[in-house]
């Protein structure tokens, strides 16, 4: 099974790095290098989130967030 804490402290950080590629763009005239930067980072983070849907759903956690460190689902 995937690391699923991993993938969403990646998805995190490009998260963040898109919000401030965004700020860096100017109004007009933006150069083809920095909007090839902004889709790689989108491009990725979206193929993160077809990872994460991909993993079967915790009936429990149906969003799938990852749990805190030493909880685990309840017992029936």
């Amino acid at each position: 099974m995937p690391n699923t804490i991993a993938h969403y402290q990646r998805l995190k950080q490009i998260e963040l790095e898109i919000k401030e590629a965004r700020q860096r763009l100017p109004a007009h005239s933006v150069k083809p290098v920095l909007m090839q930067a902004l889709f790689t980072l989108e491009d990725e983070r979206d193929a993160i989130l077809k990872q994460l849907r991909a993993l079967p759903q915790d009936p429990v956690n149906p969003l799938g967030q990852p749990r805190p460190f030493g909880l685990a689902p309840p017992l029936n």
